[in-house]
């Protein structure tokens, strides 16, 4: 019986220097969660996807100190464009898509018109 591997990504809080699991989840110290793209890039290069755990470790102590990080601008700027270049998730209201939800509106619109027209000429015979 082979034993189950789990993977867990750990990342360091780019504000506190707190250790969390997810470079892109929410700091369970600071409440800190990246939402612009160079913070999202950034959180990442703090994540064991680019570092490994003892490096992250001394930058997270770093952090907790008050010490500001230089990044590399070309790896920052990397993980920017690939966030950028990901698909953004849909949104959804109600379970229909923004453009369902139109042609929805546009067909009750074009068939409360047409019952209008079918009114009218009814009337004029």
């Amino acid at each position: 019986m082979s034993p189950t591997v789990v993977l867990m990504i750990h990342a360091i809080c780019l504000k506190c220097g707190t250790g969390k699991i997810g470079a892109l989840a929410q700091c369970p110290k600071c409440a800190f969660k990246p939402e612009r793209t160079e913070e999202k890039a950034k959180s990442i290069l703090l994540s064991d996807r680019c570092a490994r755990m003892p490096m992250l470790l001394k930058v997270g102590e770093k952090i907790a100190r008050g010490e500001k990080l230089k990044f590399d601008e070309a790896d920052v700027h990397k993980w920017s464009d690939t966030i950028e270049a990901a698909p953004k998730p849909v949104v959804k209201h109600m379970g229909l898509t923004r453009r369902q939800w139109t042609l929805i509106g546009v067909a009750i619109g074009a068939g409360v018109a047409f019952g209008f027209c079918l009114a009218g000429a009814m009337l004029l015979m």
